[in-house]
């Protein structure tokens, strides 16, 4: 093979190496400026909280499960914040999404978190040592919890560690039986 042909094969590697890195990398930007984060705090805190609310006082609608509510980014699934509340509402478990469950061994992972995503997360409370698995937030409830400071965690934590922006559009499943209707003061 010739110097054209060695030229060639290097172009490509190099260009499969960049196309390869390219869906991480709107996935793990994760800047963390303050107004970017309190536009979308008070943008989307109003109906999160009042959607954990509704999850927290109404029977789930999925029996074998508790009352739960996940936020993720549209399209991205493995980019999602999820939060329960357990043993009779006195606890609060969360998760953040490592990506890590989608990939295969042989592969590398292409939805992981950044390490500046996980140290976000960490910042914010998650446990972030879990070997490449999900990352928990778990605290004790003592009566009533604090809807607006959940979702404010929530939002928070899809900021800093996925990227989300005021535009960014986001699904939210909460099972629970009934609905709400939510008037929020801008």
């Amino acid at each position: 093979m010739g110097l054209a042909g060695t030229r060639t094969n290097r172009a490509r590697a190099i260009l499969l190496a960049v196309v390869l890195m390219l869906p991480g990398l709107q996935l793990n930007a994760a800047a963390e400026t303050t107004d970017s984060r309190e536009g979308l705090v008070d943008k989307e805190r109003c109906l999160l909280a009042a959607s954990l609310k509704a999850v927290y006082e109404r029977p789930s609608a999925v029996k074998e499960r508790g009352p739960f509510l996940v936020m993720s980014v549209k399209g991205q699934p493995q980019a999602y914040v999820q939060c329960m509340f357990a043993d009779n509402r006195k606890k609060l478990y969360c998760e953040a999404s490592s990506g890590d469950y989608t990939e295969r061994e042989s592969k590398p992972c292409m939805s992981c978190l950044s390490q500046e995503s996980v140290a976000a997360l960490g910042r914010l409370g998650f446990a972030i040592e879990t070997g490449g698995k999900n990352y928990p937030y778990k605290r004790d409830l003592n009566g009533t919890p604090d809807f607006d400071a959940i979702a404010t965690l929530m939002l928070s934590a899809l900021h800093d560690a996925y990227g989300v922006r005021e535009g960014t559009t986001l699904d939210t499943y909460a099972p629970f039986e009934g609905s709400i209707i939510v008037v929020c003061r801008m």
